[in-house]
C-alpha cells in the first residue's frame, strides 16, 4: 500500500511477508537489477530469488562462526536495519550467497518484458486510450514546456522545431456490414451494432451444457433463475438451448 505525503507516495512497508506473498514478490522481483546503498560505491546485482527466512533469522558462516544477516550488517557496516523481520534477496554472483536486505536495495531503470498485471493494463488502457482533442492538447502542452527554441544545442546545429501538429490527408473507411436473421445488412451506429430486438443469421443449437458451482452462500433458487435467463437470452437471439446436463458443485 502507500501513504500520501503531499507531491510523493511513501510506501507502507509490511513487518513480515507471509509466504504466499513471499512468492508472488520473488517472480514479480526476480532477474531485475539493483544497486545496494550501504557501500560508498553504486555496487550493482541481478535478483536471483527472495530468500525464506528474515535477515533476523537468515545466517552463514562469518569467520568461522554463524551470523545472522543482520548482525553481519551491524558488525561490518555499523547498519541496524530497520525491517529485519523481511526477506532478504538473493543476488546472482561468483559467490553461491549474496544477502542483501531489501531495505539496503534500490530498483534500477531497465526494461521490464513482462506481462502486465489487470491493474496496469488498466492503467495503460486509460493513458493510452484518450479523445483525439485530449491527446492534441495533451503533446501541444508537452512541447511547450520542452522550450526547444530555446535550446542552445539545438540552435548551434541549425535544428528548429515546429511548433505545430502535421497534417496530414486522411480517409474514413466504411464499417463492416452485418446481417441479422429475416433483415438485409446492418451498419452499426456510433461504432456498434445493437441487436436487442433482432436474431442471430444462423443461431446454434446448444443441447449439451454444464454448470460448475462454487457453493459459497450457494442457494439453488438463484441456480434455476440463472438456468432459465440464460435460456431465454439464447431463444431471444435465436438459439436454441437445452437445460444443461450436468450441475458439478466445487468442492475445495
Amino acid at each position: 500500500g502507500y501513504e500520501d505525503r503531499g507531491r510523493y507516495r511513501e510506501a507502507i512497508v509490511p513487518e513480515y511477508l507471509r509466504d504466499y506473498e513471499r512468492k508472488k514478490f520473488a517472480k514479480e522481483i526476480k532477474g531485475l537489477k539493483v544497486v545496494v546503498t550501504h557501500l560508498p560505491y553504486p555496487r550493482k546485482y541481478k535478483v536471483k530469488d527472495v530468500t525464506r527466512e528474515p535477515a533476523s533469522k537468515l545466517s552463514f558462516d562469518f569467520e568461522g562462526k554463524p551470523c545472522t544477516v543482520k548482525n553481519y550488517f551491524k558488525t561490518v557496516y555499523n547498519r541496524d536495519l530497520k525491517y529485519p523481520n523481511l526477506p532478504c534477496l538473493h543476488m546472482e554472483g561468483k559467490m553461491q550467497y549474496i544477502y542483501i536486505p531489501m531495505e539496503l536495495c534500490k530498483v534500477l531503470a531497465q526494461n521490464c518484458n513482462r506481462k502486465l498485471t489487470s491493474d496496469q493494463t488498466t492503467a495503460m488502457i486509460r493513458a493510452t486510450a484518450k479523445p483525439a482533442r485530449e491527446r492534441r492538447s495533451e503533446i501541444l502542452g508537452k512541447l511547450r514546456e520542452a522550450r526547444f527554441d530555446e535550446d542552445p544545442l539545438l540552435k548551434d546545429f541549425g535544428i528548429t522545431v515546429n511548433k505545430q501538429l502535421a497534417t496530414i490527408e486522411g480517409r474514413v473507411l466504411d464499417p463492416p456490414k452485418v446481417q441479422y436473421k429475416d433483415k438485409s445488412n446492418v451498419r452499426p451506429v456510433n461504432g456498434a451494432w445493437d441487436m436487442r430486438k433482432d436474431k442471430f443469421y444462423n443461431g446454434v443449437t446448444v443441447d449439451k451444457w454444464a454448470i460448475v458451482v462454487f457453493p459459497r452462500n450457494f442457494r439453488e433458487d438463484d441456480l434455476r433463475k440463472f438456468v432459465y435467463q440464460l435460456c431465454k437470452a439464447g431463444e431471444q437471439y435465436g438459439m436454441e438451448m437445452a437445460q444443461p446436463s450436468k450441475v458439478h458443485l466445487f468442492q475445495q
